[in-house]
């Protein structure tokens, strides 16, 4: 999945990609060609790397649509202050009253 443009500052911001659902589904649902009309909602496409699936954590997870979503609000919710541009670090500033991106 192809980043949506870069914005002023450089920082690309990820198109909707649900890898929330890949991680609950992926190996719940029946494989499929890339590109198909159904990719990434009925069914997934063969990895490229089979070998390096976790399928024994990841790709089942039973979770509802709405448990996704729940799981992706509390992520939005962590910061550690990390910034990807220069300019939206004042350096003499303490940590606590440095701007968030």
């Amino acid at each position: 999945m192809a980043p949506a443009k870069t914005q002023a500052s450089g920082v690309k911001k990820v198109k909707s990609i649900h890898w929330h659902n890949f991680y609950n589904t992926s190996q719940a649902l029946p494989r499929c060609a890339q590109r198909s009309p159904g990719e990434k909602k009925t069914c997934w496409p063969v990895p490229e790397y089979p070998a390096t699936l976790n399928t024994t954590q990841l790709g089942n997870l039973g979770l509802t649509s709405d448990e996704e979503d729940d799981i992706v609000a509390f992520l939005k919710t962590l910061t550690d202050g990390f910034v990807t541009s220069p300019e939206t670090l004042d350096r003499t500033a303490s940590p606590k009253n440095r701007p968030q991106p």
